[in-house]
């Protein structure tokens, strides 16, 4: 799990955690410029949507001919 901090850092924090199987990015993209003005945000991104899992999903390629 990766995750990244920006905003107001005297701000109240807040921790944005993604759901429906995608990174915070795709989640907040349309709020996250609204309430780094305000608040310290702390962003959340899970194992296997963080990049992580880039070599994991090229060994799992290389065993299904395409």
């Amino acid at each position: 799990m990766k995750f990244e901090e920006t905003g107001k850092m005297d701000g109240k924090t807040l921790m944005l955690l993604p759901g429906t199987c995608c990174d915070y990015q795709t989640n907040f993209y349309y709020v996250m410029d609204r309430l780094a003005r305000k608040y310290h945000l702390i962003c959340v991104n899970y194992d296997g949507f963080d990049g992580s899992d880039v070599l994991q999903k090229l060994r799992i390629k290389s065993f299904f001919l395409i």
